[in-house]
């Protein structure tokens, strides 16, 4: 699959006997906007919210990138505005394919500002789930020789 990891594990059951349901893409944006705003806080000005529109289009209203983005921009600082032109920059370039999840946000890890480890890290906890984990499970599975390498990272 290209990706920046080892291995996916993830289960599928297509037996009869259960029901299986679809999941579709949020299209909603003021549901997209409540998802981007739990993640970033600042306030936002009519302005902000056209670009943040924008950011949701461009990444093809995708809820973990959404949510990747609104991280980044409150730990960099990145205004709504410069958001937007770094990623329309990098589909434009071909390097960021919102029809394609995995190279979007692959692409978005490229646009920080943080090392290699912490992007590496980064693209291990999108495979497990945060909520329950332990800070010490994860930091045993990542294998890492400190902890202030993943303690700003998990907040």
């Amino acid at each position: 699959m290209s990706l920046p990891i080892s291995i996916i594990f993830t289960t599928r059951n297509n037996s009869e006997n259960y029901y299986n349901l679809k999941l579709d893409v949020i299209k909603d944006e003021n549901t997209l906007l409540i998802i981007f705003k739990k993640f970033y806080p600042k306030t936002l000005s009519a302005d902000d919210i056209t670009a943040v529109k924008r950011i949701f289009t461009l990444v093809g209203n995708h809820t973990l990138t959404i949510t990747i983005i609104a991280n980044m921009m409150k730990k960099q600082r990145i205004s709504a505005q410069n958001m937007v032109e770094k990623l329309e920059s990098r589909i434009q370039s071909g390097i960021g394919n919102q029809n394609d999840i995995n190279n979007m946000i692959s692409s978005i890890f490229e646009m920080s500002n943080i090392s290699d480890k912490e992007k590496a890290i980064l693209q291990n906890m999108t495979l497990v789930p945060l909520f329950g984990i332990s800070t010490e499970t994860f930091f045993d599975y990542c294998k890492l020789d400190s902890y202030e390498s993943i303690d700003d990272l998990i907040s």
